[in-house]
């Protein structure tokens, strides 16, 4: 590998060992497709592009926004974030994965850029484990299945119960088809077995807003993002995925509850 990745990857290891980050699945990620070799000295002599696979506002973005102005710092060099959603994150990690391997094109990945959708879409038009050299690993988090206040249920099983008497008349959004939030609401549907039609959008940032809207019923949510709607009475949290509840959210039953 060049001595520019070397060094944008020493630096981001080091960066994200000095402040780690509870986010969704999260790993900067260096365009590595192939280029001549790196001449430029003095690595960053110019900005670094920080490409968000999903809309403004989301849970990925926040923490881009973030990373950007601490990674700055330490690199004594502008990060300049750019969404590009739609695909699940595809759009975006395409645009990372065609840009010139020198370094300056940095990839906030998800668990759905770098391992859903290369699985789900064969012929997607990148290869994580070819075009991405892997920098560092963010955090996880578990998510929340947040209800519009005028569903009329506050617990897991109330939800259930009222989806079964009425299937396919309840939506349940998500980032974008193949997103980690599609996979866990379809996981949900198949082990609750109810029937939930799928509203994607190209972003969790414009699905939260038609949540809370009532444009759709229900969305799977990052922690970090979900509570501060949660916790405003903008929408109702009725259970956490995982075998256990949240340290930030302790009242919220996690998803060992009962569904059947």
């Amino acid at each position: 590998m060049n001595s520019v990745l070397r060094a944008s990857q020493a630096a981001l290891v080091r960066l994200a060992a000095r402040r780690p980050l509870q986010a969704a699945l999260l790993a900067f990620a260096v365009a590595l497709a192939a280029s001549p070799p790196a001449r430029a000295q003095g690595y960053p002599n110019k900005p670094l592009r920080l490409i968000v696979p999903f809309a403004a506002g989301g849970s990925t973005d926040v923490v881009a926004r973030t990373m950007a102005q601490l990674l700055g710092d330490a690199l004594a060099q502008q990060v300049v974030v750019e969404n590009r959603p739609g695909a699940g994150g595809s759009v975006g990690a395409e645009a990372a994965a065609k840009a010139p391997a020198d370094g300056y094109t940095l990839l906030l990945g998800t668990s759905g850029t770098l391992a859903i959708n290369p699985a789900l879409y064969p012929k997607a038009h990148y290869d994580p484990a070819r075009d991405f050299a892997p920098v560092a690993l963010l955090g996880s988090t578990s998510y929340l299945l947040l209800v519009h206040p005028g569903v009329a249920a506050s617990r897991l099983q109330e939800f259930t119960t009222l989806v079964r008497a009425r299937p396919g008349q309840y939506t349940f959004g998500s980032a974008g088809n193949g997103s980690t939030g599609h996979l866990i609401g379809e996981l949900f549907k198949s082990q609750a077995d109810v029937t939930l039609t799928h509203v994607p959008y190209r972003g969790q940032a414009p699905a939260m807003v038609d949540l809370i809207g009532g444009q759709i019923h229900a969305l799977f949510e990052p922690v970090g993002t979900a509570l501060p709607q949660v916790r405003s009475g903008k929408v109702k949290a009725l259970a956490i995925t995982g075998a256990r509840r949240s340290a930030l959210a302790p009242e919220i039953p996690d998803s060992g509850a009962k569904v059947d």
